[in-house]
């Protein structure tokens, strides 16, 4: 779901892909639909429980948590945005390097209709479908299943949370020193994330938030940047 869009265009396009990636951003994210569709329909489909186990419902699609998760993602974006100044402004402190995440200033260089189309599709529909399927409902959910059971509090539910948000944390680039100070609101986003999830038990609700939060950010750059 996270590897396989990037490893077929790149078997397609060869040194076309590596060298300017942001141009191929739509079929990248439409590959990222259909990709992690596919792995959901067959985790869905795919006829490996128990008989008696409880019913999987994370793929449900219920319309008021959907619009619960719009309020509380309204309600999360001063949080969101006072963790990114304050991010910027700890590294200055300290003397860290700041450099915006390549990936956001190359989707957003080209402000032509067909790239534009492409930089919403991939970093609004398919990074957020993709980035939730693996990170929360894989890792979250798997590692909550694995270590804690059916249990809904204690140790092994915190130690599935703190891994599961330092894995999203990490997998954006934070280890590269002059990314550091992106790690303070990709940790709030990451437990906001989760806790959506583990409160709807649902895979949609966080691709809402995520997709929301992702909107925004693209659509201030595109705005701000001259």
């Amino acid at each position: 779901a996270l590897m396989l869009p990037g490893l077929l265009l790149y078997l397609v396009f060869r040194d076309a892909y590596t060298q300017n990636r942001s141009s191929f951003a739509l079929p990248y994210g439409l590959l990222q639909v259909v990709i992690t569709g596919s792995c959901i329909a067959a985790l869905r489909l795919h006829p490996w429980e128990l008989k008696g186990a409880p019913r999987r419902e994370w793929t449900r699609l219920d319309l008021p948590a959907q619009a619960k998760t719009v309020g509380a993602w309204m309600l999360a974006i001063p949080v969101i945005i006072c963790s990114m100044m304050l991010a910027v402004a700890l590294a200055r402190a300290l003397g860290w390097p700041i450099e915006q995440q390549t990936v956001l200033t190359d989707l957003t260089r080209d402000k032509t209709a067909l790239r534009v189309a492409g930089a919403y599709a991939m970093a609004a529909l398919g990074v957020p479908l993709a980035e939730e399927f693996a990170f929360r409902l894989v890792l979250f959910g798997g590692l909550r299943g694995l270590i804690a059971g059916r249990e809904e509090k204690g140790p092994a539910v915190a130690l599935a949370f703190v891994l599961s948000i330092a894995l999203f944390v990490f997998a954006h680039g934070v280890w590269r020193p002059e990314q550091f100070y992106l790690a303070l609101p990709l940790t709030m986003l990451s437990i906001l994330l989760t806790l959506v999830y583990q409160q709807t038990r649902s895979i949609w609700t966080c691709v809402m938030f995520h997709a929301l939060h992702n909107s925004l950010v693209l659509t201030l750059q595109f705005t701000l940047t001259p």
